[in-house]
């Protein structure tokens, strides 16, 4: 059986991630995220293949790649024991030339250099995780699991659980199910964002 999926709407998709991250990193005191801006952008199997030449620049491995069904990345740089994260417009471009992801998409890159975190969603896989783990809001846990990531990132708290099933991701759960409370339950968010 096939389930029905939680589709947000395009342009709500960002407004969904701003709204999660604001929480989420109020929650998790990762106040360094406060204002952070979301770009959200489907890719398809084919373009999933060439976007792996971005990813590796992140650590992604080719033996990992074909298993994600998303992927994100934050304008952050290392520096010393820790980050630093880039404001400037400019380093931003020089950055996106190094990754590569001008090559691979020039006018994404130029919408990405505009946001804090930029996610990827793999759609054909995502659909067929959610089938699988049979979880109509497997897009919301995608979009908050990346998310969350940060949080973890700029706490150096451990609480993403990666290359498991959702349900025992349990604390990226547990936020995103806070979350919907906070709006008044999974109905009121569905009509928020869908």
């Amino acid at each position: 059986m096939t389930l029905e999926l939680i589709q947000l709407q395009i342009g709500k998709e960002e407004a969904f991630a701003h709204d999660f991250l604001a929480f989420a990193s109020k929650k998790l005191n990762a106040t360094v995220l406060d204002g952070w801006t979301v770009l959200v952008e489907h890719v398809s199997d084919v373009g999933w293949i060439d976007l792996f030449d971005v990813a590796r620049h992140s650590g992604q491995t080719a033996g990992s790649w074909p298993s994600c069904d998303c992927w994100s990345f934050a304008w952050d740089q290392p520096v010393g024991d820790g980050w630093v994260h880039l404001k400037s417009r400019a380093r931003r471009r020089r950055l996106a030339a190094a990754m590569e992801l001008t090559n691979f998409d020039a006018a994404l890159a130029a919408r990405a250099v505009e946001h804090d975190v930029v996610i990827f969603l793999n759609d054909s896989y995502a659909t067929y995780n959610a089938n699988l783990f049979q979880r109509e809001d497997y897009l919301l846990y995608l979009v908050s699991h990346e998310l969350q990531h940060f949080c973890d990132d700029w706490t150096c708290k451990q609480l993403v659980r990666d290359d498991v099933p959702p349900s025992q991701d349990a604390v990226v759960l547990a936020t995103l199910n806070e979350f919907a409370r906070s709006l008044g339950g999974l109905e009121a968010l569905k009509q928020r964002y869908t």
